[in-house]
């Protein structure tokens, strides 16, 4: 698995930012080969971000790709910084059980 994080600094209006990840680039990433996960964050010191998550670097390459041109013509007016960009192999995954879930 591959991870990525991108995180913006000096956002104008989350909740637009969120609106339109959530309506736009949502239903792009998922259809990305390889897709995940994808996480919107608003971090402790204001700034929010993205978290993505693919099966291959390839695939994560791929995607922040065209999600970088989807930002960049969908929310510029909204994030006005060059995000802060980390990335990496993900070395250990585990998900939480639910409650009432088989052990």
């Amino acid at each position: 698995m591959f991870l990525s994080i991108r995180k913006y600094s000096g956002a104008t209006s989350r909740d637009e930012v969120v609106k339109r990840v959530e309506e736009g680039l949502l239903p792009q990433l998922k259809e990305y080969p390889g897709f995940l996960a994808y996480y919107a964050v608003e971090f402790e010191d204001g700034d929010i971000g993205g978290i993505s998550v693919y099966s291959t670097k390839e695939n994560a390459d791929d995607a922040t790709l065209k999600a970088t041109t989807w930002v960049r013509d969908n929310l510029l007016e909204f994030l006005p910084n060059e995000p802060q960009i980390l990335r990496g192999d993900v070395l250990i995954h585990d998900i939480a059980r639910t409650m009432g879930q088989a052990a």
